[in-house]
């Protein structure tokens, strides 16, 4: 078999590289065969591989539409090849022991330093280059999903991938000089370079492991080009590079290991911040267990890394999980994987369902835990009080698995979730046999049921849901368009949670009575109801005190007339030249509510706002600096331009909607350099917290440049902006600030910033289970602390926490932490001494 004569289109071949892999995985257990196995598939298809008479015949080239029946080809002959040789070494082994044979010293560091020089080459691109390049080759991101993430443009991101590769091409030189080598380089066997011990030589460690494997992507697509060395570079920009920040090394034990480089973040839930989207690609080795509720390991099962599902944060368009690789757990259920974070962390087997998943968002040297139980099926009928089935009712398998002594701060528990169909009928597949798990039953118009979940499973269950009682909590009524015809799909609110109306336009609001406490009673009630492509309609309804005594309206009617509005303009720096790339939104949008999420099953919703959902979003600014926002509503607003990742910023004076003529000044004279320490309660430095300058949008947590702390906690932020709206401050050993403000006449030249050192505490109510109590944690003179609760990649400030199992989530709080105290109904009835001397997980038993 030989390379085949025809050119093929490299990003044709390089978007089959997964399959040729996964193919290969089909046909050997052993992933180091696999590997191999793909790597030399992929050197033919690219001419890199002499024609060998052993392959037994040359396959023909592939035409337009049969790329992958070729690579199979391929495949398929190398593999009956090597199975042959094989079969072939074992009986001349049998005659005679063979010596292993090493290669020279000479080829060696050759290849060594091909290794050395293609890594080089890749990590030494400027921003926004490199970090591009590896999501694209080493995360397996498409362009439509690096565009998600990094909030640019996906035409941008094309040609951030055409010049990053021009100037790859352009360091490693003539694909002569480095082909042969770079072959070599593929065809060592595992492990080679990994055991080789040459003095002065840079080996592969597991860090740079899958470096290597973007880099060898990336050559792969190199080696279709032949350019000249001495070329000039054409490529221009007007952002200044960001060059990469590499994290001290973490020791040998620890959990993960990274580089770091820094593209800018996608969106975070509200309440809930991301905890590493900032910090780029985490190239992460992450060890874990996998264990039944009871703890009991569970053996021989594969862990899938997976990318996060989420949302487009300037789009709402879902983003499902895509699976990027797995290994399979030991006998005691142990593992060892790494990739780009984040990631999450499931089982997949036929036999078990992942009820809590490892999360892996940045650095950690904690054990992932992921939680599995007995796959069950659950299925049945939903029915009203007469018998009638009842269509579209959302249905949620939850399971909470938390205990004493279980740390699951790098886990999140996951939901099964679905919907009746037109005959009532549901069936969930992925549910887990977990004691005391439960199937929630949700329907507009209807009280919510739940049932415990049978640990057999159940195929046979009726479910009746009963209708919801007019209250003084429940606002019904009707959405229409101009002509007076239903607008079904419009969302309603009155500023809180979102509710749907259906192919009638009919919807009913019901914040009875879990959400009474976040309604002002004496408060007029404003209703709200948006659609995209039309302008919201508002009405004003009487408070919550005054229905009381006269009711609802009972034929509300919301009319959506009208086309929102749009505002043009121009963004500019100090010296009238155009800036392109940079964020323009309104800086004073109309809220609206709390959005449900389909693509998050389990997660409530993200904070909307109405030009949202009119149709508008956040934009980027085009070459030219211009810029065009839509879906605005008849008023006036206040316009703000970001840079990132400065984080400079520019907001306007109010401008009417309809402004075609808005300019946006971005001064970069107002960018410095932000010094400062990071130290503990007893001025001691504090090494290894990442501090960024930060600001917050609407729907997420914006998070610009940052530097991690050297051993004395001194940092700099260089090129960013002097007026931060507030610093963000992680690291594993405090309590992460997420909204450290800073003082107006602090001096930015020499900040000391105090924190509190990490302690990792769970409750355990005991014999109080039932009580309706709730808990806060106390410094020595009685003043509440905030306490953090982690999930693996995210993080939430919990102000008190209230009895909802007897066993607490795990909880971070500061070394200042000396008394937790329980309160039931306002009033003070316990307080329980702390003693937290140090960074190992504590139960507190109530």
């Amino acid at each position: 078999m030989s390379a085949h004569p025809a050119p093929l289109d490299p990003e044709e071949l390089l978007a089959e590289i997964g399959w040729v892999r996964s193919l290969a995985r089909q046909m050997t257990t052993d992933a180091h065969i696999a590997e191999d196995l793909a790597q030399d598939a992929l050197l033919v298809a690219l001419g890199g591989v002499r024609p060998d008479p052993r392959f037994g015949g040359t396959p023909a080239a592939p035409r337009h539409g049969s790329l992958r029946r070729w690579l199979a080809t391929v495949v398929r002959n190398l593999w009956r090849t090597r199975r042959r040789g094989e079969r072939r070494r074992a009986a001349r082994e049998a005659v005679v022991a063979r010596r292993e044979f090493s290669p020279a010293t000479v080829e060696l560091i050759e290849r060594a330093a091909m290794h050395r020089e293609l890594v080089g080459a890749l990590l030494r691109l400027d921003e926004p280059y490199r970090s591009t390049l590896l999501l694209r080759f080493l995360a397996g991101c498409t362009q439509r999903e690096i565009a998600a993430r990094t909030g640019v443009p996906v035409s941008t991101v094309g040609t951030r991938i055409a010049d990053g590769l021009g100037r790859l091409r352009r360091k490693v030189g003539s694909r002569d000089r480095w082909l042969p080598s770079f072959v070599a380089l593929l065809r060592t066997p595992p492990g080679a370079a990994g055991t080789a011990h040459l003095p002065g030589v840079l080996l592969v460690t597991l860090q740079a492991k899958l470096i290597v494997a973007a880099v060898s992507a990336i050559a792969l697509y190199l080696l279709w080009q032949t350019v000249d060395p001495g070329a000039p570079d054409t490529h221009t920009t007007t952002a200044a590079a960001t060059p990469v920040e590499v994290e001290p090394t973490v020791a040998a034990s620890a959990a993960v290991e990274r580089r770091v480089v820094t593209p800018p973040p996608p969106a975070a839930a509200p309440g809930f911040h991301d905890i590493s989207a900032h910090a780029g690609i985490v190239i992460a080795r992450v060890r874990g267990q996998v264990i039944d509720p009871a703890g009991i390991p569970v053996a021989e099962v594969e862990v899938w890394r997976t990318s996060p599902a989420g949302m487009v944060a300037e789009t709402g368009a879902p983003v499902s999980a895509r699976r990027l690789g797995h290994v399979t757990a030991d006998q005691a259920g142990r593992f060892e994987i790494e990739g780009a974070a984040p990631f999450q962390l499931r089982v997949e087997d036929a036999r078990f369902t992942t009820v809590c998943a490892g999360a892996v968002g940045g650095r950690t040297t904690q054990e992932i835990v992921v939680v599995v139980a007995p796959r069950i099926s659950l299925g049945g009928v939903v029915v009203d009080a007469s018998g009638s089935p009842i269509p579209d009712v959302r249905i949620t398998f939850q399971a909470e698995v938390a205990r004493a002594g279980l740390d699951l701060s790098m886990s999140r528990e996951l939901t099964s979730e679905g919907r009746t169909d037109e005959r009532g009928a549901f069936r969930l597949d992925d549910a887990g046999a977990v004691a005391d798990a439960q199937l929630r039953f949700r329907a507009d118009g209807f009280d919510q049921h739940s049932l415990t979940v049978p640990l057999g499973g159940d195929l046979g269950l009726c479910v009746v849901l009963k209708k919801t009682a007019a209250s003084v909590h429940t606002i019904t009524g009707r959405v229409v368009l101009a002509d007076g015809s239903p607008a079904g799909g419009a969302l309603v609110s009155t500023g809180v949670f979102a509710s749907t109306a259906d192919a009638q336009g009919a919807f009913a609001i019901d914040f009875e009575p879990w959400l009474r406490h976040r309604v002002d009673e004496n408060a007029p009630t404003v209703v709200t109801a948006v659609r995209a492509g039309l302008l919201p309609a508002v009405r004003t309804l009487p408070s919550v005190r005054q229905a009381r005594a006269s009711g609802w309206p009972s034929d509300l009617v919301l009319q959506l007339t009208g086309a929102p509005r749009t505002i043009r303009g121009i963004v500019v720096d100090e010296l009238g030249k155009a800036v392109p790339d940079a964020l323009v939104e309104p800086a004073d949008p109309t809220p609206f509510g709390i959005v449900p999420d389909a693509s998050q099953p389990g997660f409530v919703g993200m904070p909307r706002s109405q030009e949202q959902l009119a149709g508008g979003e956040a934009v980027r600014t085009a070459g030219d600096g211009s810029f065009e926002l839509r879906g605005l509503l008849e008023r006036r607003y206040s316009i703000c331009a970001l840079l990132q990742p400065s984080l400079l910023c520019v907001v306007s004076n109010p401008v009417d909607a309809g402004d075609q003529a808005v300019r946006l000044v971005l001064d970069r004279r107002q960018l410095g350099t932000i010094r400062g320490r990071v130290v503990a309660r007893d001025g001691r430095g504090v090494g290894d917290v990442r501090v960024a300058v930060s600001r917050e949008r609407i729907t997420e947590l914006v998070i610009g440049t940052g530097a991690v702390t050297a051993a004395d906690g001194s940092f700099a932020l260089e090129g960013v902006t002097r007026e931060p709206a507030f610093l963000r401050l992680e690291g594993e050993a405090i309590v992460p600030e997420l909204f450290r403000r800073l003082e107006p006449d602090a001096d930015l030249a020499n900040l000391e910033l105090t924190v509190g050192r990490r302690r990792r505490v769970q409750f355990d109510w005991g014999s109080w289970a039932g009580r309706d109590d709730t808990l806060e944690v106390v410094d020595a003179r009685g003043t509440p602390l905030t306490m953090m609760q982690l999930l693996g990649d995210g993080i939430g400030e919990v102000k008190s926490v209230a009895y909802r199992a007897r066993v607490t989530g795990v909880l971070v709080v500061a070394d200042a932490a000396a008394f937790a105290v329980v309160y039931r109904g306002g009033a003070e009835i316990a307080r329980v001494r702390l003693d937290l001397a140090d960074a190992r997980l504590h139960v507190v038993r109530l």
